[in-house]
């Protein structure tokens, strides 16, 4: 093998185009797919925190669903986040795996030249190598469809095990030839069941804390109240003032709820603008839940408004029920990029009802 002009030439092209595509195939394109891939970014995004990738999946108006992804790195000392450009760590982990893929490629250019064709050797590595390649590119295609391709193969999902008891009696010989068969029909009697009406809890369910908050905010285990509703409102319901009232049945006390209210608008300036005429209450089992109690959370929605967020873990439930009232305030009219909003109160009404 020599090296001349040409190989120096080629050798620069493919370094730069492996990481350009180690940047967009690999690290944006299969890294959407599968984020935990971008992990190799944290020593240099996150090098003294904690690099964490969250999604949440929230419903604020019924019947409509934005999930939220991003990343962020917190800071254990002072149990603070701050949030990573997607954009910053696919040209952090990028590179790392252009990188590789140029060592890769050079690897299996080197071995082609250096072994003959000719030789039995040469012809065993070429083979080799080339199956290597075929099963490299296989998996580069089916890794990121498996959740689909997975779908689609005959039990994939194992069913359980089915045991069948099969119980024999012992026939026992009558002491005459006669024998007589009793047979006893007990009549089925339906017993009414009466549901008494919930009284008001005891007590109220326990606030988190604003960092047990952030912290379940960005879990895979976030439930929000106004999710169970079982009352569905169009988006022009919430477009006036007024009253909305929502029915939460939660089976389980123990469980954790997060009680959000958000607003969006199309840009950051519009938003801001906004929030300086929102006023927004809580009220809880009819005591006033203090704003500071609440966490904050700015993101970008998938349709790519700024949205502001407040919200709060309450939970465990004592039984009974629970009345959760949140009063959005405008103090004037306004628009968030999309439609226009009349000055007034927007009042959420939520009854949550804990069963024994």
């Amino acid at each position: 093998m020599k090296m001349n002009g040409t190989t120096i030439g080629w050798l620069i092209g493919s370094f730069v185009w492996c990481i350009f595509m180690g940047v967009t195939a690999i690290s944006i394109g299969f890294g959407a797919m599968y984020p935990p891939m971008n992990y190799v970014a944290k020593p240099f995004v996150c090098p003294n925190g904690q690099l964490n990738f969250q999604q949440s999946v929230s419903n604020p108006l019924p019947g409509t669903t934005y999930t939220t992804t991003g990343w962020s790195c917190r800071n254990p000392g002072a149990d603070t986040s701050t949030e990573i450009d997607p954009l910053k760590m696919g040209l952090y982990a990028g590179p790392i795996y252009g990188l590789l893929l140029y060592v890769a490629g050079v690897f299996f250019w080197f071995v082609l030249a250096t072994w003959s064709a000719e030789t039995l050797v040469g012809k065993v590595v070429r083979v080799g190598l080339t199956w290597m390649g075929i099963l490299a590119l296989a998996f580069i295609i089916i890794f990121p469809l498996w959740p689909v391709i997975n779908d689609f193969i005959p039990g994939a999902t194992p069913t359980p095990d089915v045991v069948s008891f099969t119980t024999e009696v012992p026939t026992v010989a009558a002491p005459t030839p006669d024998v007589v068969s009793f047979t006893t029909e007990v009549p089925t009697v339906a017993v009414p069941t009466f549901e008494a009406p919930l009284p008001p809890a005891a007590g109220h369910p326990t606030l988190a804390s604003i960092a047990q908050s952030k912290s379940l905010f960005s879990s895979s285990n976030a439930v929000f109240v106004d999710t169970l509703a079982r009352e569905q409102y169009l988006p022009s319901d919430y477009a006036r003032p007024g009253t909305l009232t929502f029915t939460v049945p939660l089976e389980l006390g123990r469980y954790q709820l997060i009680w959000r209210y958000g607003w969006c608008a199309t840009t950051s300036a519009i938003l801001a603008d906004n929030l300086q005429r929102i006023q927004v209450k809580f009220t809880l089992d009819g005591e006033a839940v203090p704003l500071g109690d609440f966490a904050l959370a700015d993101h970008q929605a998938n349709s790519g408004e700024q949205c502001h967020d407040w919200y709060i873990a309450l939970g465990p439930w004592p039984v009974g029920l629970h009345n959760l009232t949140t009063r959005i305030t405008f103090t004037a009219a306004l628009n968030d990029g999309n439609a226009d909003y009349p000055a007034g109160d927007y009042v959420h009404e939520y009854t949550v009802s804990v069963p024994h």
